[in-house]
């Protein structure tokens, strides 16, 4: 059988040689380290460790048009080795001078970035890849990527989820409108308990931001406001949506290397499914990250932070090393 496999895997190699169509392949090694000294009560102390490789390759018919196939692979130190299993990668991929549209299980990284109150860090470090749909449009002034990610089929043991959001900007000279919308569909499996019923979540964080690095000695200095929002609904309880809303703002500074990175959000507790559990937990949180980035390579990035969390008056902190390797960005 092995035999088979790698004859018809060899065979494809060739044909798509012989056809004239490029093979392109790449890989991205991360590393994550981040120690969470969290003793208030508003989110899981823990040290989150390990490694992830995501490989892929695939023929390319000309610049436009490409298949890819391949694994992402998160090892959490201290676990057993195939505790998380590996990620399959196998998607299509159009690619023009403004658009970029992806069809399969591809790498989560290919979309926008969403702000942590929306998608936690930790929900990056275990769920990188994308099962569904992503549509990316991008000019020199605005923005706009909406995607979908069918995280679980509905059977008699699992239930129906996914993730459905978009992200936009837009900017006029030195100012910018940001906006980001994440929805969660939670449906019970089929043999669904009393009292079980479907959840909605809805969350938003929509920003007003004004770039002054071009007036100030410093390589970085942007400011950011606006609000953070989320509806939430149990159906078993009606249609109607439980509401929430925060004031939010972010001061972000950083120069030759060094930085400081500053989100403050105060209003009520947020129903978001996703994200970090301190916008859901508290009505005032305060968190600064001083960081440096000690890396100046194309390929090779890493960002050393330590950060401090106020919660309702509570301190907490954690220290952070995120280092990326990319070969040929996948």
């Amino acid at each position: 059988m092995k035999k088979r496999i790698f004859c018809f895997g060899f065979l494809l190699f060739v044909g798509m040689h012989v056809s004239g169509q490029r093979v392109e392949y790449g890989w991205e090694f991360q590393g994550i380290a981040d120690n969470r000294e969290f003793f208030s009560g508003y989110s899981l102390p823990e040290t989150l460790l390990g490694s992830r490789l995501s490989v892929d390759a695939g023929p390319s018919i000309d610049t436009i048009h490409s298949v890819r196939a391949g694994f992402s692979y998160y090892y959490a130190f201290g676990a057993p080795a195939l505790e998380t299993k590996p990620a399959p990668l196998l998607y299509y991929s159009f690619r023009s001078e403004k658009w970029n549209f992806l069809m399969g299980a591809f790498p989560r990284n290919r979309t926008l970035p969403f702000p942590s109150a929306l998608i936690s860090e930790k929900e990056t470090y275990y769920q990188s890849t994308l099962e569904g749909l992503s549509l990316l449009y991008a000019s020199s002034r605005f923005s706009f990527n909406l995607w979908v990610d069918w995280q679980s089929r509905i059977d008699s043991l699992h239930r129906e989820q996914f993730l459905a959001g978009w992200a936009a900007s837009a900017h006029w000279g030195d100012l910018r409108l940001e906006g980001h919308a994440l929805l969660f569909h939670d449906r019970p499996n089929f043999q669904r308990l009393p009292g079980d019923f479907i959840n909605d979540y809805l969350g938003g964080c929509f920003l007003t931001a004004y770039d002054f690095s071009s007036h100030v000695p410093i390589d970085l200095f942007r400011i950011k406001a606006g609000a953070l929002a989320s509806l939430f609904r149990n159906r078993g309880k009606g249609s109607a949506f439980e509401p929430a809303a925060a004031f939010y703002a972010v001061i972000e500074l950083e120069n030759k290397g060094f930085g400081i990175t500053s989100r403050f959000k105060t209003g009520a507790p947020l129903t978001f499914s996703h994200g970090d559990p301190f916008y859901r937990n508290t009505r005032t949180y305060w968190r600064t990250d001083l960081y440096l980035l000690p890396f100046r390579h194309k390929k090779i990035s890493g960002k050393l932070a330590w950060c401090f969390h106020l919660a309702d008056g509570k301190l907490d902190h954690s220290q952070q090393f995120i280092l990326t390797y990319t070969f040929q960005p996948i």
